[in-house]
């Protein structure tokens, strides 16, 4: 850390009422404090955890995807509902055989990726949740 950012360091630090100021940059630390106390412990500041994405059901197949059991009926799982692993989240139709795509571990439902009776890819997303 080069002299001007030392000095441009303490200039901030006394038009300021923090007792004490730490700052790392490239292996060098430089710490300022304010008259003989210094607080307990110094102030750290960390950035935020990382945003978790959400997870995922992809499709395992290539097929026609269902979002109800049948025809007419209400649809397995809705944004914002509650789920269980196990629980079915819909139904792939590949060769006139059906198999039910269910949740891996509990969440709840953010979106559903797929319109109903649409086709999908093999590991295109299907539902995310969180």
């Amino acid at each position: 850390m080069d002299i001007s950012k030392i000095r441009s360091l303490i200039e901030i630090f006394g038009q300021s009422r923090l007792a004490e100021l730490v700052v790392s940059e490239e292996g060098t630390t430089v710490r300022i404090l304010r008259g003989e106390a210094a607080p307990e412990a110094p102030v750290t500041v960390a950035p935020p955890p990382p945003k978790e994405a959400p997870h995922s059901i992809r499709a395992p197949m290539f097929g026609i995807v269902h979002a109800t059991p049948n025809p007419g009926a209400a649809p397995f799982v809705s944004p914002g509902d509650k789920v269980e692993p196990g629980q079915p989240l819909c139904v792939i139709e590949a060769m006139k055989v059906f198999s039910v795509i269910a949740a891996d571990r509990a969440g709840t439902i953010a979106r559903i990726l797929f319109e109903d009776g649409a086709e999908v890819d093999v590991d295109q997303p299907l539902v995310e949740y969180a």
